[in-house]
């Protein structure tokens, strides 16, 4: 008995030390700018994330990718990204509409399975204001060139809409591009503070392995206890 608890502490000590080698994606607040640079990619749990791209469009006054600050999201099985863009907010001068929108792209990857992809949103209007968040994407790619079949969803405000997800059957890539975008209307103003993504998962295999090793040890020493 004594030997197979070693065995499952042994087995738990390889994974987590396994775990810790792992590069994770950078501190809270890290500035996209460090993301979209060629190459890089990085992890959160079982997920890989790379691909970074990003842009802003002409319209209004243009947002450089070192002011969307980024904060991985650490749930377990259920990681992603919260971004926050800084400066974009508009309101309208006179009758004139004023935009801004940028686009981001990145891919996810995990071996065990993608099932779920969630886009929460966080901002605010008035009057005609109009603020909202498309993603684009497209499973089992890590580019959305040349992707057969691009989904997208959207969460908006106003109409009220404030989150939205879809399910899939596993996927082990997803390849995203998102467009953020505010508008002012004619007599209104549109600000966008934070949009988050999150990935959810199939358990990991070994993870589920170990835990019913560590039941079964448990249960094992419990039936020789109770015969004594």
């Amino acid at each position: 008995m004594k030997r197979f608890l070693l065995v499952i502490l042994a087995g738990a000590l390889f994974v987590s030390s396994a775990f810790a080698s792992i590069t994770t994606c950078p501190a809270a607040g890290t500035a996209y700018s460090t993301y979209a640079v060629g190459g890089f990619t990085c992890t959160s749990g079982n997920l890989t994330f790379g691909g970074f791209t990003y842009a802003s469009s002409a319209s209004g006054t243009p947002i450089p990718s070192s002011a969307v600050s980024v904060t991985p999201i650490t749930t377990t099985s259920n990681e992603g990204f919260q971004f926050q863009p800084t400066g974009m907010s508009v309101s309208n001068t006179g009758s004139t509409q004023n935009i801004s929108d940028i686009t981001l792209g990145y891919f996810v990857t995990d071996p065990f399975g993608i099932t779920d992809l969630s886009m929460i949103f966080d901002g605010s209007f008035t009057g005609t204001g109009i603020t909202g968040a498309t993603e684009t994407y497209c499973l089992n790619q890590t580019t959305l060139t040349g992707c057969p079949s691009p989904q997208i969803f959207s969460v908006t405000n106003p109409p009220l809409n404030q989150s939205n997800s879809v399910t899939f059957s596993a996927v082990t890539s997803i390849a995203i591009s998102k467009d953020f975008s505010v508008a002012s209307g004619t007599n209104g103003t549109a600000t966008i503070t934070t949009i988050s993504n999150q990935f959810l998962q199939v358990p990991e295999p070994l993870s589920c392995a170990l835990l019913g090793s560590g039941i079964v040890g448990l249960l094992l020493l419990r039936r020789r206890l109770y015969k004594r």
